[in-house]
């Protein structure tokens, strides 16, 4: 199981791709200006974006995530 969580206040975090490394478990929340996330072909179970606009993340990529549900 590989779990990653991007904590602090990375406001210089823009652009994040994490694809293809087995992850079942992302925590974004704390990257406020994060314009695009890519985390295709993973396994995540859950995806924590809480305090992420949607105005601002404009590209969002989480497909071949079998178990991430909306």
């Amino acid at each position: 199981q590989y779990i990653i969580a991007i904590k602090g206040r990375n406001t210089a975090l823009l652009f994040l791709n994490v694809s293809r490394n087995s992850l079942t478990y992302l925590d974004i929340s704390s990257n406020v200006n994060l314009t695009s996330l890519f985390c295709l072909e993973n396994n995540l179970e859950s995806l924590h974006a809480i305090n992420i606009s949607p105005s601002t993340l404009t590209t969002f990529y989480t497909s071949s995530n079998k178990d991430l549900k909306c």
